[in-house]
Parts: C-alpha cells; structure tokens; sequence
C-alpha cells in the first residue's frame, strides 16, 4: 500500500522499521543525495529546499511570523504604557513596588504571547516536515496536501511542543536551583548544559512523530534513539544551523535597529512597530530554514542508522 507520496509501508510517510539491503549509488532525486550526509549537503538541502518550495515554505511561515508579531506588538505597547505609570520622582522603594505591579499585571499578557508563538511555531514546524518528507524524494506537494496530512496529527504535534517546551524549563529550574545556589554566577553557564542536553536529545521528534505518524512518547523516544551515540555530530549541525540563523537575522535586523532611538530613550508605539516588522522579516527567513535542518537531520540519522536510503529510493521511482 503506497501513501500520496508514494512511498510504502502502510500508512507511514517514512517506514518506521530499519530496512535492510540495497547498495547506495548516491543518486538525487531531491534536495540532498540519498547517502549519508554531510554539513553542507544539510545546509545546503535545506536552502534548496525553501528555494524549490518557496510558496508553501514563506508563504506558511510569513503568516506565522505576523501571527507571533501582532501578539507581541500588542504585549509591548501595553507594556509601554505600564512602564510610562511608574513615578520618576517617587522613592526607590516605591519606585520598586510599582514596577513589582506591572510585572504582575503584565504576566498574563506574557503568558498569552508565549502560548501563542508557541503553537504556531509548532504548525509551522510539524506543516514543514511533510515538506521535508516530499523533499526528500523531489516530489511536489501543495499547502492544501500538507496540511491534509498534518491535520491529523496537530493535536499531537502542539501536545509535543508543549511537553518539550515544559521538559526543557523544568530541567532549567531543577539545575538552576541547584548549581546557582551551589555556584552563583557561574552556575547558570553549568545550568544551559543539561539544557543544551535536552535540546538535541529531543531536536527530532517533530519530525519523527510527522512522518512516522506515531504517538508523542514514540517520536520522544525515536528522537532519543536516533541522536544516542550521535549527540556530538546531531550538536554540532544544530549549532551551525544557529551561527547561519544569528547571522542571517543580525543582517536583516540592522536597518531596524539603526531606526531604534538611541540608548535611554523611551521606545514609542511606531518603534516597537518598526521592530517588529524586522522580527517578521527575520523569522519568515530563519524559522523555517532551522526546520528543516533539523527534518534533513532526521533523514540523515535514519539513512545511516537505518539503512533507509533503499526505501527512499524505490518510493521516488529510481
């Protein structure tokens, strides 16, 4: 039984099992060579990849980046307006208590702002996976297939967004209590290695629960399974893909930040405005290229764990 994308096993994008046999001849019929990949071929697959599926690709993530922008538009300019209460000539301690106030008044609007950039960020990133997993195999695929296909497993894909997003902070805080009362200063820089840890550990399981179309606890596991005894190579990508994506947004965000006012000047409405446009810009950009680094990674670590590069090759036809 073959799926929309061809490929068989049935009702997985990718088989889930390792496959055996088949000799690798290194043909391409997609963004990146169906062999074990190095750095570039990572990179660069996943440039090709928003170049050759540009519409589905920035058209998606511009609507999530304006999405994530107006929210915190919003959030900042109600902060401003806070920040514009607290009494300049009042003593510090009352000065204290009323920056105490905003931050308790403003903790809801927080909260509203995280949990939205949360979710759309994971539907962007679980929608960009199919794209990953057609790819891949030089296919086509339109915004209404993708979202066919990811529609079944949102529910699941914002359930893991969540549960990553709440192993990371309570592991932070775990350790954080631990080493910075223990160390001080220097424990916080101790507390971002099991963070750090966590972080690649589990960098894959969108893609594993998208194109394997298992259970939240199955793609977790599946991630584990797949960067265990790889942790340093899986880092090491990742943190390219970082250096490419602070470049790329220190590049777009100049012009925004020389139209910033200059240090110690209050922010107005129409400067937030001009940041977050910049913010837009940048993450239409930079998002979705670090997911898809992390779905070629995916593949990557299948094709040398799994000997998938067979199974790939028979569902694009070659």
């Amino acid at each position: 039984m073959s799926d929309s994308s061809g490929m068989s096993n049935g009702d997985s994008e990718l088989p889930r099992y390792p496959s055996s046999g088949g000799a690798n001849d290194g043909r391409q019929p997609g963004v990146i060579p169906l062999e074990p990949l190095r750095l570039g071929e990572v990179v660069g697959g996943a440039f090709t990849t928003m170049r050759s599926y540009a519409g589905i690709v920035f058209g998606t993530s511009f609507v999530i980046a304006v999405i994530s922008g107006a929210v915190s538009y919003f959030v900042t300019r109600s902060m401003l307006a806070d920040v514009a209460e607290i009494d300049p000539a009042a003593s510090p301690e009352r000065q204290m208590q009323q920056l105490e106030n905003m931050l308790g008044d403003m903790l809801p609007a927080f909260a509203v702002q995280l949990a939205v950039m949360l979710l759309v960020q994971a539907v962007l990133t679980g929608l960009l996976m199919t794209v990953v997993g057609r790819a891949v195999l030089g296919k086509p695929i339109t915004f209404g297939e993708a979202w066919a296909e990811l529609k079944p497993r949102l529910l699941s894909v914002l359930g893991l967004s969540v549960v990553v997003t709440a192993a990371q902070v309570i592991v932070a805080g775990l350790f954080g209590a631990l080493l910075i009362t223990a160390m001080g200063a220097f424990g916080v820089l101790l507390t971002l290695l099991p963070v750090i840890a966590l972080w690649v550990y589990l960098s894959l399981a969108t893609a594993a629960l998208v194109l394997e179309r298992g259970t939240i606890g199955s793609a977790i596991k599946r991630s584990v399974a797949l960067v265990k005894g790889s942790w340093w190579r899986v880092f090491g990508f990742l943190l390219a893909a970082v250096v490419i994506g602070v470049g790329v947004s220190l590049v777009i965000g100049l012009p925004f930040s020389l139209a910033a006012p200059p240090p110690g000047q209050a922010l107005s409405g129409g400067d937030v405005f001009i940041q977050e446009i910049g913010t837009v810009i940048t993450s239409t950009i930079v998002t979705p290229f670090m997911s898809l680094v992390a779905g070629l990674i995916y593949i990557d670590q299948r094709i040398r764990r799994e000997n998938l590069a067979p199974e790939l090759r028979r569902a694009a036809n070659m």
